[in-house]
């Protein structure tokens, strides 16, 4: 201990410095932004992951329309039913089918044939109720857990000699 130098000023000179005011701001204000950046990670996270699911819907949705309008443009009596292209919902990846996967009636009558060239998230089908009335059916693992939860109906209804397809029906279970 220095001459002059009583025993608390020593003890003070070897204490680290008390918290101010001032450094407890930039804590809170750093735990903030921290929480705040996460916020807003997580915000943007979910968004980009619902529009790419809400396209894929989207898309698939569009799909089954025109395999829908292309089975109606078959007339009464309706094609038997289909297997299902692919066999099994893809995944957590797309799967590419084969242009021999749609050789398949329902898939080729009316001189027209249906086909889907690039990636599907979605297996589809048709499902023939009667020789007019019938259903495509498309099911699909929108959040790539594995397990399908969404599915898209288009009913295809024929009177009279003309076939029409109603509105898509979509049940998601996300």
């Amino acid at each position: 201990m220095a001459p002059n130098e009583t025993e608390s000023d020593a003890q003070d000179a070897n204490a680290s410095p008390k918290p101010t005011r001032r450094t407890a701001l930039w804590v809170a204000l750093g735990i903030g932004g921290g929480v705040l950046f996460l916020l807003l990670f997580f915000a943007v996270l979910g968004g980009y992951l619902y529009i790419k699911d809400q396209r894929m819907v989207d898309q698939a949705q569009a799909h089954a329309v025109m395999m829908a309008d292309r089975i109606g443009e078959c007339g009464a009596p309706l094609p038997m039913s289909s297997q299902p292209v692919p066999s099994e919902v893809p995944r957590k990846r797309p799967y590419y089918s084969k242009k021999a996967e749609w050789a398949q009636p329902a898939f080729n009558c009316s001189g027209r044939s249906f086909s889907i060239t690039g990636p599907q998230h979605y297996r589809f089908r048709w499902i023939r109720e009667s020789e007019t009335t019938g259903k495509v059916v498309a099911d699909g693992d929108a959040n790539f857990d594995g397990t399908p939860d969404t599915s898209i109906e288009v009913r295809v209804q024929c009177e009279s000699g003309k076939c029409a397809d109603q509105p898509p029906k979509v049940t998601s279970h996300l």
